[in-house]
């Protein structure tokens, strides 16, 4: 399956999740193990992070990695 990753829209839902779940960046990044700094980045839509990462974040929003990113 081919997945586009819409940055805009990726970034919008993480820092949704983020703020649903009343978390801070840093607070994030010590529940998933990815840096703060990465998780600022990505929600300004500098990085597209690895599936692997996506996981960590996803597991730590207690969410799916689907309700992360859209596809097309």
């Amino acid at each position: 399956m081919i997945i586009e990753i819409d940055g805009e829209l990726f970034e919008i839902k993480i820092q949704e999740k983020r703020m649903a779940a009343r978390l801070s960046q840093t607070q994030l990044s010590k529940l998933s193990g990815v840096s703060s700094n990465y998780i600022s980045e990505m929600e300004k839509g500098k990085y597209i992070p690895t599936v692997l990462t996506l996981l960590k974040i996803s597991k730590a929003l207690k969410c799916g990695i689907e309700e992360l990113i859209s596809s097309k």
